[in-house]
């Protein structure tokens, strides 16, 4: 028995490693102001070094003692060594305290000292499971660990309430694998999504995840990628948020040979530490080079950016040159032609469609099932054919391939609300926020379809939860509050709204000088005045939105100049915001004025939509 194990206060014992004070009890290193604490894992594979003396300790061995002879692979243990060598500030190639003895294991260089209740430091070899527990809680802890194996075995677990699925990380060190971190993170999303599961994108790295909301029988999805011999490999582990231990960890190397079928690989591997009788539906299988290509350009896509996704497009078009049968490209190429205009993507206006309708074609020949599909058919039938009712049920048929995709019932509620279906697009984006309560876009979804219901009170309320999560949308709050009646909280949001769309800060401060001498409304007038027209366009001004601004123009009681408005800026076919014209509560002083029978746009939804 080691002599720490007679030491006052194991526990808490504290131990010296170099620069590094080591305190086991709370997995912590500490070195003069810096902290880092270390996941539960990663400090028993320190201890087990320091145990061993400068002896050379076998992957084989630290698998047993560490993840009690579980089933995972090397490459768990070298994340675990990669995640040390990182907190320690350590160099592989040239360490000062981890070696890595080739095709035999690791061992430490450093001597760890004990630090004596009188802060004197003893040279020691520390077994943890002699100064961590005493003999009477290990008998305790071996009679909980038959309990709980019974457990396991006679009473199966609920399944996941959720599955909390963080960004993978590039722990590399090189940006050259920033992609295969993207692709890795799109690729998880996509395969994971369905099924018994409900994903929900923790848009972080694990570390940040602290502010997951977590309840019983949750679990989080973490990864990180490391290399191996230049090889870039995809560790996972399932955790359980309750204790922060990893329930399940495995390693996938990331090469041409296997990123085909890598995603339903992962997918079916995670049944068993899911506990889920059904695996996720598999991803269609492709080529090497085609399902990295995809997985990729997948990520661009997802970001909703538009130099990201014409970089996406042009992977895309890329992908179906080489496989022209792969249904999901083609089912994102023509998601990216029914959303963006054609100045957008440097094309004729009269090619968008067409294109779109091409690629969807193929792709619903290649699968008639693929809910993306579906949710592209519900745009076209919406944007370009103004037939609300028409994409409601192409809505629905994704929402039936896929009743946990977020997106589809995000894209339910949008044109619901757009159709004047207050009811159906509420409970639509309800549902997609019970599946991705953490997306930025749902929840200030939530708000406009809050504020075009004529719910101002409420609208307020979910932009304040939408706070916590994304940054503000000035507009949707300034337009809240017209419609509440408070004109000093409209000025301050649309003030934010001008300067951030281009307002000059010093054209801003005379504004806000504006208000606070002549009053809110003043001010509120002077950022109309202040927005760029056709016939005002100077270094002074910021762009407006049409019909935002029009509300404004309204609000002010300002008739006259919002229908010349809205008459000099007429609907594009792919604008968003016109898609509310029939229904926006601003707009109603003045929608009934004969000059503007002509914009009405979107017929209403039948009931049962």
């Amino acid at each position: 028995m080691s002599a720490l194990a007679n030491t006052k206060n194991d526990a808490l014992m504290k131990l010296q490693l170099g620069d590094w004070t080591i305190q086991e009890h709370a997995n912590l290193l500490t070195r003069e102001e810096k902290v880092v604490r270390l996941e539960r894992r990663v400090m028993a594979v320190l201890m087990q070094l320091i145990e061993a003396n400068g002896s050379v300790v076998a992957k084989e061995e630290l698998i047993e003692k560490v993840w009690n002879g579980a089933a995972v692979s090397d490459h768990s243990v070298a994340n675990a060594i990669s995640d040390l060598r990182r907190a320690l500030g350590d160099d592989r190639k040239k360490p000062d305290y981890i070696e890595t003895i080739p095709k035999r294991g690791y061992r430490l260089i450093q001597t760890a000292q004990t630090i004596d209740t009188d802060g004197n430091n003893k040279t020691t070899g520390v077994s943890p499971s002699q100064h961590s527990m005493p003999q009477v809680w290990m008998f305790v802890a071996s009679a909980l660990l038959v309990g709980v194996v019974i457990a396991i075995v006679f009473l199966r677990p609920t399944p996941p309430a959720r599955l909390f699925l963080t960004d993978i990380e590039n722990a590399t060190g090189q940006t050259r694998h920033d992609l295969a971190a993207n692709a890795a993170t799109e690729m998880l999303t996509v395969s994971l999504s369905g099924g018994a599961l409900r994903l929900v994108r923790w848009r972080a790295p694990f570390a940040a995840a602290n502010d997951i909301q977590t309840m019983d029988h949750d679990r989080i999805v973490s990864g990180r990628i490391i290399t191996d011999g230049g090889t870039p490999i995809l560790t996972l582990d399932v955790i359980d948020p309750a204790d922060g231990a990893s329930i399940w960890a495995s390693a996938y190397p990331m090469t041409d040979a296997n990123f085909a079928t890598l995603a339903n690989v992962i997918a079916a591997d995670l049944r068993e530490p899911l506990r889920i009788a059904q695996p996720p539906a598999a991803y269609a299988a492709a080529e090497p080079d085609i399902a990295e290509a995809y997985w990729r350009a997948r990520y661009l896509w997802s970001l909703r950016e538009h130099q990201a996704i014409r970089q996406a497009l042009r992977i895309l078009e890329g992908v179906v040159i080489k496989a022209p049968s792969y249904a999901p490209a083609h089912a994102a190429i023509a998601d990216i032609y029914a959303h963006k205009t054609a100045e957008e993507l440097g094309l004729e206006r009269s090619e968008t469609y067409p294109f779109a309708e091409h690629h969807l074609a193929r792709a619903f020949a290649l699968n008639p099932d693929l809910a993306e599909a579906f949710i592209t058919r519900a745009y076209l039938a919406f944007f370009r054919d103004r037939d609300a009712p028409r994409a409601i049920a192409e809505i629905d048929k994704a929402i039936e391939a896929q009743p946990a995709n977020a997106v589809a019932w995000q894209t339910k509620g949008m044109i619901a609300s757009a159709a004047g279906e207050a009811r159906i697009s509420l409970q639509a984006i309800e549902r997609a926020h019970d599946l991705d309560p953490l997306s930025a876009g749902i929840a200030w979804d939530k708000v406009w379809f809050l504020y075009v219901a004529d719910r101002p009170d409420e609208a307020l309320a979910a932009a304040q939860n939408a706070r916590r999560i994304a940054p503000p949308v000035h507009v949707y709050e300034a337009l809240i509050h017209l419609a509440r009646n408070d004109e000093l909280a409209a000025f301050e949001s649309w003030l934010n709204h001008a300067l951030a769309r281009g307002l000059p800060n010093e054209r801003g401060a005379e504004i806000r000088a504006i208000a606070n001498k002549q009053g809110a409304r003043r001010g509120l007038s002077a950022i109309a005045s202040a927005a760029a027209t056709n016939s005002n366009a100077n270094p002074q001004s910021y762009r407006q939105i049409t019909l935002p601004h029009a509300t404004l123009l309204a609000a002010l009681d300002q008739n006259d100049a919002a229908i010349e408005l809205l008459l000099n800026n007429p609907p594009n076919e792919k604008s968003w915001w016109w898609s509310w014209y029939d229904v926006m509560p601003g707009i109603d002083p003045l929608r009934d004025d004969p000059r503007l029978q002509s914009l009405t746009l979107t017929p209403a939804v039948t009931a049962d939509g």
